[in-house]
């Protein structure tokens, strides 16, 4: 089952972005909602996105925040993605292309995703007015 739903030997990329670059790639992954998209965010369970699917391009993010607290523009973080992104401006993602890359996972990702099922808990897919959605690891 895995392999079908990730049939791309891709892995995992460690990239170290902005809060505004972070923000910026989520929005270019979100800019086709509602229509739904391969590139829709996987987000860690620390990571919380509230969007309004129907808002225009580039303008969809409500609210960013890691660990209960709004993303600062300003602020370093480190982010995993998946390696497709930082190859090339995949699905119109440009941001995680143009970013560096600080070190590769030498494993594929769907290799990564059993242990991480095992402790999947849920995705919560309504939130007034938008979508909040997060997922844990």
């Amino acid at each position: 089952m895995i392999n079908e739903e990730m049939p791309f030997n891709k892995s995992i990329a460690l990239q170290k972005l902005t809060g505004h670059q972070l923000r910026k790639g989520l929005e270019e992954m979100l800019a086709p909602t509602p229509t739904p998209v391969a590139c829709f965010p996987q987000l860690s369970h620390s990571l919380r996105l509230r969007y309004a699917p129907h808002a225009p391009a580039m303008q969809k993010i409500q609210s960013l925040q890691i660990n209960g607290v709004e993303v600062d523009p300003q602020r370093d973080y480190l982010i995993a993605v998946s390696e497709f992104y930082t190859l090339v401006a995949a699905d119109g993602v440009k941001t995680f292309h143009e970013a560096d890359v600080v070190q590769m996972h030498e494993g594929l990702i769907r290799d990564s995703v059993v242990p991480w099922r095992r402790n999947f808990h849920r995705i919560r897919t309504s939130y007034r007015g938008g979508v909040q959605y997060w997922m844990r690891f």
